[in-house]
């Protein structure tokens, strides 16, 4: 039988949380009502004191978890390069910023925290002895357009096998594995006016892997609609999807 339990990321109610549709504690009682185990915080979000966790917030996620019978597994870490309006954060400062984080998983329970990859492949290997000592677990989301493949998730996976810590890994977003694209993109350009036969014409571009630039200038070229330029271009961006991904979905190297 498996280990595997099944949890939410409280990111899934952002659009009804941001709107002040949902309070914290409703998305926690929903994680709970659909059957999660166990839930994903997302820290800049919700934590009011982000990055720190006071006691009053800390007191109240502890009645919710008793109250609700669920827990918060992993905490969402937010690494903001951008952060001061004079440059971007040093590799130091954003380490220490990582370290604040761990702590902050640590104090909410949390043994596992997904990290953004702007915390580069040596930061990580910095961050193992913090992760080791307060026992969380950190690992790199993988996000579409990343796959386990690319050369910055392969130089992440090199430098995690040389420390040889268990306590660096990976999050894997589930969008690495598409196969079609994005459907609500896709109806949102045909109710915008766009034409399926466009958004097929962009689909099989994208399949045969021709080049964003030329597959734009034969759209174009057709006469679609600038609601099928927008979603050829998520196509090939932040919701790309490919014909086939047998490869990542019997990888086993990045399992550890």
């Amino acid at each position: 039988m498996s280990d595997i339990k099944i949890g939410v990321t409280l990111y899934c109610f952002t659009r009804e949380y941001c709107r002040g549709e949902l309070t914290l504690e409703d998305c926690i009682r929903i994680a709970k009502e659909i059957g999660a185990e166990g839930y994903e915080i997302v820290a800049t979000q919700m934590i009011p004191s982000y990055p720190y966790i006071s006691n009053q917030f800390l007191g109240e996620i502890r009645a919710m978890s008793e109250y609700y019978d669920i827990k918060p597994i992993c905490y969402s870490a937010n690494m903001d390069r951008g952060l001061r309006g004079d440059r971007n954060l040093t590799e130091d400062e954003m380490l220490e910023r990582a370290i604040q984080d761990v702590k902050s998983a640590n104090r909410l329970g949390c043994k596992v925290m997904r990290e953004q990859f702007l915390l580069s492949p040596a930061g990580m290997a910095r961050l193992a002895p913090y992760a080791e000592a307060y026992d969380v677990k950190v690992g790199i989301e993988i996000h579409n357009p990343e796959t386990p493949y690319t050369p910055v998730m392969q130089e992440y996976f090199e430098t995690f096998q040389k420390t040889g810590s268990a306590y660096l890994g990976f999050v894997p977003d589930f969008g690495m594995f598409a196969t079609k694209p994005n459907k609500p993109h896709w109806d949102a350009a045909l109710a915008q006016g766009g034409l399926e036969k466009h958004l097929e014409l962009a689909r099989e571009l994208k399949y045969q892997e021709v080049p964003q630039k030329e597959a734009m200038a034969r759209l174009r070229e057709v006469g679609a609609a600038e609601s099928v330029l927008v979603a050829a271009q998520g196509m090939y961006n932040f919701v790309q999807f490919k014909k086939d991904c047998t490869r990542e979905q019997e990888n086993r190297d990045l399992a550890g």
